[in-house]
């Protein structure tokens, strides 16, 4: 069996797509924190932006950062079809379609199957993200109050690999990783055009990249 339950994921397989790093833009020198494991999307969130599913969070740093810019960019975008609210195609109408269904009642709901199934939760950190003493969150920050059973995230962030995996195993769950590289150069260039123009940055980052998906391929 694939599921952590039959009543978290109403489906059998979930692919999700692991960017190292994940998340926004860099916007000073320090390097992208590195987290244990990236957690199903239903217990998620930004620490920036608690309250909002990561799509729509997302979708709102985009639009704030669209609107410092000029309005000449702002014309470009408009010709090649860049949505105001978010920079990913088609991704509006997910937004909107996952804020139609996701009311109060639906939120308490996957709350409690975080806590229960997912074994994200506040009482976690007591354990000082020891594996052998107790549960982890994914991250270091795990939710509190009403956010608990949410793992709460950094706005940008590289997932090791190797933990990723061993978070789903300690679950029950059957994790299987594809990693997929490029020439260094055409990766160089593609984050430095369009994440990221601290070059020092960039550099670090693609290191830690490399080094944690040495790491997984060594030892599984």
């Amino acid at each position: 069996e694939y599921l952590i339950s039959h009543e978290f994921f109403s489906f059998r397989c979930h692919i999700k797509h692991l960017s190292l790093p994940w998340g926004w833009h860099c916007e000073d020198p320090t390097p992208a924190k590195v987290v244990e494991a990236l957690v199903p999307d239903e217990c998620f969130r930004y620490e920036d932006l608690p309250d909002f599913l990561p799509l729509e969070a997302e979708a709102r740093r985009y639009t704030l950062e669209r609107r410092k810019r000029p309005r000449r960019m702002h014309h470009f975008e408009d010709e090649h079809g860049i949505d105001d609210e978010i920079d990913r195609p088609h991704a509006s109408r997910r937004l909107n379609d996952a804020d139609s269904s996701f009311n109060d009642q639906e939120r308490v709901r996957l709350l409690r199957l975080c806590r229960e199934e997912v074994h994200i939760s506040q009482e976690n950190e007591q354990n000082n993200g020891d594996i052998e003493k107790g549960w982890t969150c994914g991250t270091s920050v795990c939710g509190r109050g009403q956010y608990d059973g949410y793992a709460i995230y950094p706005k940008r962030f590289s997932v090791n690999i190797t933990s990723h995996i061993e978070f789903y195993l300690a679950r029950g769950v059957d994790v299987v990783v594809l990693l997929s590289t490029r020439d260094r150069t055409i990766s160089h260039n593609s984050k430095f055009s369009s994440h990221c123009k601290i070059e020092e940055v960039v550099k670090d980052e693609d290191e830690m990249a490399l080094a944690l998906m040495k790491e997984a391929l060594e030892k599984y």
